[in-house]
Formats: C-alpha cells, structure tokens, sequence
C-alpha cells in the first residue's frame, strides 16, 4: 500500500510526499499524480520526497530513474540512492 500526500510550499512548488512499498500495483496512481503536475500550464516545480519509502519494484524504480530527470527528488533511501544516481 502507498499513501501519496501533495503539498504547496508556495505558488510555484508542489510536494509530493510517497509513503509505503512502490510496487507495480501502486505506480500508476504515482505517475498519474506527477504526470498531471509536470504537465501542468503552471509549469511547477516538483519536489518528489522519498524519504518514508520502504520498497521499491523494478518497474517503479525505472520510473523515478526517468523522472529525476524533470523532478527533483529528495531524502532518497540509501536502499534506492545507488541504483537511481548511478552514472554506470
């Protein structure tokens, strides 16, 4: 189960906290809430928080691989750190 909490610091920031396992039966809800910020006429910056994550399926981390590149994702487990920066 994942909870999935969005949140405004300010007008051009949004916040999307993930708590619980990502697997493949919870991404979709994940992409669904990030896809409709980043596509956003608002332009937002998104702020992805990882930090209560507690596991992660191949298909999902493929996911936030792709999306650190338009999103900005922060207080990454070290469990998922190495695999999602890793330049090899």
């Amino acid at each position: 189960m994942i909870h999935i909490k969005e949140a405004y610091p300010d007008e051009m920031t949004v916040k999307i906290s993930i708590e619980g396992k990502l697997d493949r039966n919870s991404l979709p809800t994940l992409e669904e809430v990030c896809k409709r910020h980043l596509e956003s006429d608002k332009q937002l910056k998104v702020v992805v928080q990882l930090d209560k994550l507690q596991g992660v399926g191949l298909k999902a981390k493929e996911y936030l691989k792709k999306l650190g590149t338009r999103a900005q994702l922060t207080n990454v487990p070290d469990f998922l750190a190495m695999e999602l920066f890793d330049s090899v």
